[in-house]
């Protein structure tokens, strides 16, 4: 049995909103002749890289970030002209089933040499990929620099199966994600004549008074129904409501509480009150589709305020709200998510260089004014300190709130069949599978998988025996081989 002792996030979450202060730029940083795994002289810039006899080492990043694309660009052409004959990113977007694109080129040998990646890319699980030689750990280049091993913040954000293996660290985040809010069009709610609900009952005749006043036009909400459906805000909306699908104190996943939430979804499909077709969307349409005022609101996290500035700019005045409980009661912490950091592939033929992409991609250099044009939150208190907190704008909105939270990951199963959040997101669109039905399927369907890979040795259990969903990385996590 392993037990580890894990202080709570909340309060680091919460510095950030306290974290206000002139911006301070640096200037570009080139690469000179120290070796990539010294210290610089500050440790938000970009390490040195060996040359290579004048000749530049090209370094191929993939991300499926999107929303970030125009910043990102402009400042890899001023870093590629700082570092002639040195080091030159390669950067290519890359979005659809982004996870098995990048299982594809490991296997054929076109890996990228750095890749983005987080804690809630879909289809990614982090012990497959160590164990299929995708990707490979960074701890070394850690430890050669603990300043910078400290300015990454990754020793309070090391989370087991998800960027980090026993001691073994693959990738740190740069950003803070948000917990998800209810992001809404001004104008549509107040010709509806209503407000931000404060509970569930009052979301669903919200969207139903939105869908009224749009007369066939306008809708009250939207859900990408293929990307990520239940994340934007199904399981928020569980979470604060008191709701886990996996029962840390017993150590065993269950669904049973999902339940009503699942319900009053499905209300508003029945009821007509979901953008039409929504439920075969991805999410850029259902984005497109709020931008150009045609959805009462809609739920995601911090990164929207880049999307809805530049990606698709919001033809109408538009605000973020905190979602909605059950019953108007937080009973449970909202999902902050440490979010984007790129990780090394196991193939890399120039590590050196490709850590130090990786390091200058979460410079000061590169992450002030990333978030002072309102792309995303920094995980570092030390960048948050010199943002201009008057330039973020919307982001203020998504600042973190008192009951915000990191949930310790369950543990990865295999289970012989649907995927849950796929299981549950048929429940509640038309002509879906009965809720009740589906819930005991996935309780047999995941508790059974659990059982077979603790067995097998592929996982261990994790039990929390004194766990609070109000601060749920507060207990002592066990690790159990039974």
């Amino acid at each position: 049995m392993k037990k580890t002792k894990i202080l709570s996030i909340v309060s680091m979450l919460l510095i950030l909103t306290l974290l206000i202060g002139g911006c301070t730029k640096t200037n570009q940083p080139s690469v000179n002749q120290t070796p990539a795994n010294q210290s610089t002289t500050q440790t938000g810039q970009t390490p040195a890289a060996p040359e290579k006899n004048g000749e530049a080492v090209k370094i191929l990043v993939w991300s499926n970030n999107r929303h970030d694309s125009e910043y990102t660009l402009q400042k890899i052409a001023e870093f590629n002209e700082a570092n002639k004959g040195k080091i030159e990113i390669e950067y290519v977007i890359q979005t659809d089933n982004y996870a098995n694109m990048i299982t594809m080129a490991a296997k054929s040998n076109q890996a990228p040499d750095v890749f983005s990646i987080s804690g809630v890319t879909g289809g990614y699980e982090l012990p497959s990929y160590a164990e299929a030689k995708i990707v490979r750990p960074i701890t070394e280049y850690l430890d050669a620099d603990p300043a910078f091993r400290k300015f990454t913040n990754i020793d309070n954000y090391m989370m087991e199966g998800v960027n980090s293996l026993g001691t073994e660290v693959y990738w740190f985040p740069r950003t803070l994600r948000s917990g998800n809010r209810m992001i809404y069009n001004v104008p549509l709610l107040e010709e509806a004549g209503v407000t931000p609900p404060k509970t569930v009952p009052e979301m669903i005749e919200a969207a139903k008074k939105i869908t009224a006043a749009g007369k066939g036009e306008k809708f009250g909400s939207v859900i990408p129904g293929q990307s990520g459906a239940i994340g934007r805000m199904i399981i928020p909306i569980a979470e604060i409501s008191g709701i886990q699908y996996y029962d840390y104190k017993n150590g065993k996943y269950d669904f049973s509480g999902y339940k009503p939430v699942l319900q009053a979804f499905k209300q508003m499909f029945d009821d007509g009150s979901m953008f039409p077709g929504c439920a075969s969307m991805k999410v850029d349409p259902t984005r497109a589709q709020f931008s150009a005022g045609n959805v009462g609101f809609y739920g995601n996290a911090s990164q929207e305020v880049g999307v809805l500035t530049k990606q698709f700019p919001a033809q109408m005045e538009w605000k973020a709200a905190e979602l909605p409980s059950l019953t108007g009661e937080i009973k449970g912490a909202l999902s902050a998510t440490p979010f984007d950091g790129l990780a090394m592939s196991a193939s890399c033929k120039h590590p050196d260089e490709a850590f130090a992409v990786i390091r200058w991609f979460s410079s000061e250099d590169f992450m002030v004014e990333y978030v002072e044009n309102g792309l995303a939150l920094s995980i570092s208190p030390e960048i948050m300190s010199k943002v201009d907190m008057g330039k973020i704008g919307k982001l203020q909105e998504f600042l973190p709130i008192s009951y915000e939270g990191v949930y310790p990951k369950p543990p990865a199963v295999t289970p012989q069949g649907k995927e849950w959040r796929d299981a549950l997101w048929e429940t509640v669109i038309p002509q879906g599978t009965d809720i009740d039905q589906t819930i005991a399927e996935m309780n047999q369907l995941y508790n059974e998988a659990l059982d077979r890979d603790v067995k097998a040795g592929k996982v261990k259990r994790l039990r929390i025996k004194d766990f609070d969903p109000m601060k749920p990385l507060n207990g002592t996590l066990e690790y159990l081989s039974e």
